[in-house]
C-alpha cells in the first residue's frame, strides 16, 4: 500500500486523489472542495485500495518539478539535499517541495522552466511519494529530511535565471479565463508550449484538462473536441515544438472555402457501355473519391465516430450529414448507377 511520508502531514499538505499508476486527479473540483487532509477516511480508504495521490502546492507548500535534472543543476544542485527530494525510478526526474512563506501574490502560479517547472501555490499537484508512475516506476524519496523553508529570493533564480540564460520556448502564459470563441486556439498554443518544454503526454493531458476545467468560461471544451485537441498536441515531439502563430487546429489538408463549387473532377466517374446490350453504368472511383472527401472535409475518425474540420470556429466537431450530403448530390449530379449507400463503402 502507498505510505503518506509524515514530511507531508508536519507541512499541513493537501491531497487529492489519483487512480493507480495514473497522474490524474479524477474527482471534479479537487482544486477547491475535493482534497483531503492525510487523516481523510476518504483518502485512506483510496490508497489502501491501491490508489495514487496528489500533493497540492497549497497552504505555502510549493514543489520544483524536474525534468532535466542536468538542465537544474545549473542553478542550485546543492537545493535537493536540503529539502524532501523525490526521484521518479532511476530518471533523474523528479519533485523537491519547500515552504515559503514570502511569495508575492503575483507569483503565485506555476512558473514554467527549461528544466521543468516551479509551483509556487495556486491550483497545482504532483503525484505523490511511494505512488508508481504510468510507466511503473515508483516516486521514491531520495532525501528524507523536513521540508525546509527556504526565502522567495533563493527560489526567484529558477525561472529567472532559466529564462535569461537559455534559448529555449518562451511558455505561454494562460489567462485568467478562457472565454468561449477562444478556448481551442488558447488550449492548444498552451499544449503546445508544454511540448515544446519537455513535458510527457501524460502531464500534457493533466494540464491542459486543469486548464480547460478551470479557466474556460462559461463552459469548458466538450469531451470530444478535447480529446482531439490534446491528440493534436502530442504529435509534436517533446522539445521541437514553437507555439503555433495560427488557431487551431491548422487544416491538415487544403479544403475548399464553404462556398466553393463541390465539383469532383471529371477522372473520378467512370463511364462503361456495355456492347451488346448498349447500357451505360455510370459509377465511381470509389478510392479517388474517398480521397477526395477526406481531403476536402479534413476527415479524422475517433472512437467510432467522424469528425471533420469546421472553419469558421476553427476546430473539429463531428460531422452532421455533410459527407452523406455530398455523396448524394455528387451521384445525383453524375446519374450513378450506384445506391446511395455508396458512402459506407468510401468511408
Amino acid at each position: 500500500m502507498v505510505d503518506i511520508p509524515q514530511e507531508y502531514v508536519d507541512a499541513n499538505a493537501r491531497f487529492v486523489l489519483v487512480k493507480a499508476r495514473e497522474k490524474r486527479a479524477f474527482e471534479p473540483n479537487w482544486e477547491s472542495t475535493a482534497n483531503y487532509d492525510a487523516t481523510s477516511p476518504i483518502l485512506q480508504a483510496h490508497i489502501a485500495a491501491g490508489g495514487n495521490y496528489g500533493v497540492l502546492s497549497h497552504n505555502g507548500l510549493c514543489v520544483i518539478d524536474i525534468d532535466d535534472s542536468a538542465e537544474y543543476a545549473k542553478y542550485n544542485s546543492d537545493l535537493a539535499r536540503k529539502t524532501l527530494c523525490i526521484m521518479r525510478g532511476t530518471s533523474g526526474r523528479g519533485h523537491i517541495y519547500f515552504l515559503c512563506p514570502d511569495i508575492p501574490d503575483g507569483k503565485r502560479t506555476k512558473i514554467e522552466t527549461t528544466f521543468g517547472d516551479v509551483r509556487l501555490g495556486g491550483n497545482f499537484y504532483v503525484v505523490g511519494a511511494n505512488c508508481v508512475h504510468p510507466s511503473g516506476d515508483t516516486y521514491n524519496i531520495v532525501n528524507r529530511v523536513p521540508i525546509a523553508t527556504i526565502p522567495f529570493a533563493e527560489i526567484a533564480i529558477f525561472f529567472e535565471g532559466a529564462k535569461e540564460r537559455t534559448g529555449e520556448p518562451t511558455p505561454f502564459n494562460l489567462p485568467d479565463q478562457i472565454r468561449e470563441g477562444t478556448r481551442n486556439d488558447t488550449l492548444f498554443r498552451y499544449g503546445c508550449s508544454l511540448r515544446a518544454l519537455g513535458r510527457d503526454a501524460s502531464e500534457v493531458n493533466c494540464l491542459i484538462r486543469n486548464a480547460n476545467n478551470t479557466l474556460c468560461k462559461p463552459s469548458p471544451i466538450p469531451e470530444d473536441e478535447l480529446i482531439i485537441l490534446i491528440q493534436s498536441v502530442l504529435k509534436f515531439e517533446k522539445g521541437n515544438v514553437v507555439i503555433p502563430q495560427r488557431p487551431f487546429p491548422a487544416p491538415p489538408r487544403p479544403q475548399p472555402e464553404a462556398n466553393a463549387n463541390l465539383a469532383i473532377p471529371a477522372n473520378y466517374v467512370v463511364v462503361t457501355e456495355n456492347q451488346r446490350t448498349g447500357v451505360r453504368t455510370v459509377r465511381l472511383d470509389t478510392a479517388a473519391y474517398a480521397e477526395f472527401l477526406t481531403n476536402y472535409f479534413s476527415i479524422k475518425y475517433f472512437n467510432k465516430v467522424i469528425y471533420i474540420y469546421d472553419h469558421g470556429r476553427h476546430y473539429y466537431r463531428p460531422q452532421t450529414n455533410e459527407i452523406n450530403t455530398h455523396v448524394r448530390d455528387t451521384c445525383i449530379e453524375h446519374g450513378v448507377s450506384e445506391k446511395l449507400n455508396l458512402v459506407f463503402k468510401i468511408l
